[in-house]
């Protein structure tokens, strides 16, 4: 039997996530799939970002991590590899991984990298979010 359940941010859709989440083996939930989607102008951008590290083996790594002044944080770096617990992300000739814990935080979410006026860089538009900071460096859920 696989469950659909529709990604909203509504905070007991994702408390029931991170409920079945806990209890399931590596925290994945057999059927449910937590999707993070790479735009193709992120997807772009990593993939000059690992050509200039010169080691077509990496793959970037999103994760969540505790601090910030709202309580969370997005935490991106390159990985060799992935482990039994990512969820692998393929877009455009890269690989993008992103740890079970995590993704209980980032379902639904859109990772994008924006260049203006202000500076560029990668941006996590994120429903789970319902706040953010006043630099907007970290959330809260």
């Amino acid at each position: 039997m696989s469950v659909v359940i529709y990604l909203t941010a509504s905070s007991v859709v994702f408390r029931l996530m991170q409920y079945l989440a806990k209890r399931t083996t590596f925290g994945l939930c057999k059927g449910v799939v937590f999707m993070v989607t790479v735009t193709d102008i992120a997807a772009d951008k990593i993939k000059t970002m690992i050509e200039d590290q010169g080691n077509p083996d990496l793959g970037l790594r999103v994760m969540i991590a505790g601090g910030g002044c709202s309580g969370f944080q997005y935490r991106l770096a390159f990985d060799k590899q992935s482990t039994e617990n990512d969820q692998i992300i393929e877009r455009n000739g890269i690989k993008v991984y992103v740890d079970s814990k995590s993704a209980i935080y980032l379902m639904g979410a859109e990772l994008d990298y924006v260049d203006g006026l202000m500076g560029a860089g990668f941006k996590v538009s994120n429903p789970n979010a319902k706040g953010t900071c006043g630099c907007g460096e970290s959330f809260h859920v």
